[in-house]
């Protein structure tokens, strides 16, 4: 199994970056809008549609939401792969600055060839979003 671990430094305090990355059903708005194009959340919101700017349609289940560590954990499913399972992280650094670390567990090995630029591209997003203000509001 191959371990994808990628970690950015934001100049934003992380109770915003993890105000964003905990609101599951807007990854499309909040997170990585240009890269997600859609992102539909199930009614009791363990499950969500993610549709990616490619035309890329992926199911994912949410597995935890974890306010006191700031931690959101999720599993995808794809044909590209046996096994996703990933989680993003957010730490304070500072009164206006935090890390966001992703990891994904992925098989086959192989698979982590495709997934990491796709995490790091999802991070300079978001650091980019939300250091030059473009943030889109809440709600």
């Amino acid at each position: 199994m191959a371990m994808i671990r990628k970690t950015i430094d934001i100049n934003v305090p992380a109770s915003e970056i993890w105000d964003a990355v905990r609101d599951v059903g807007k990854l499309h708005l909040r997170v990585a809008p240009g890269m997600v194009s859609d992102c539909v959340l199930s009614g009791d919101g363990t499950e969500r549609i993610v549709t990616f700017a490619d035309g890329t349609v992926l199911p994912e289940t949410i597995i935890a939401i974890d306010d006191d560590v700031m931690r959101v954990v999720w599993t995808a499913k794809s044909p590209a792969w046996t096994h996703h399972n990933g989680a993003l992280e957010v730490k304070s650094t500072g009164s206006q600055s935090c890390s966001l670390s992703w990891t994904a567990d992925v098989l086959p090995h192989d698979a982590a060839e495709m997934i990491a630029p796709l995490m790091e591209a999802g991070q300079a997003t978001m650091k980019a979003l939300y250091e030059n203000g473009l943030a889109p509001p809440k709600g």
